[in-house]
């Protein structure tokens, strides 16, 4: 599967992305990662307990996945995704294993 990213590329579809196993960016692409949101939840103690246990162990998997696809270590990893984490594809996309390459126009695929 080849991932071709233009504009920006944030949250689930940063995930989506890095999980390609070919990965093309124009060079102005950003990529934005974080822990996503846990907002809107409500219900009694024990539901929301529950939720949150959900999300906890989503952001696990989600850091797991960030530090496969990516050269950066688990540390940076974990302290950068605390916010919005804003990565701009060259160089520290490709430098940090992102993506793979840069192209200039996605029309070389189509040719």
């Amino acid at each position: 599967i080849w991932g071709i990213a233009l504009g920006t590329v944030a949250s689930a579809a940063s995930l989506i992305y890095i999980s390609c196993h070919k990965r093309f960016a124009l060079p102005n692409t950003t990529f934005v990662f974080h822990k996503g949101s846990a907002s809107g939840i409500s219900g009694n103690y024990n539901e929301i307990n529950a939720m949150m246990k959900d999300y906890e162990y989503k952001v696990e998997r989600l850091i797991k996945s960030y530090i496969k696809y990516t050269k950066y270590p688990e540390e940076v990893i974990r302290e950068k995704i605390e916010n919005d984490w804003y990565i701009n594809a060259n160089p520290e996309g490709i430098a940090n294993g992102i993506c793979n390459q840069i192209i200039e126009d996605i029309g070389v695929f189509f040719e």
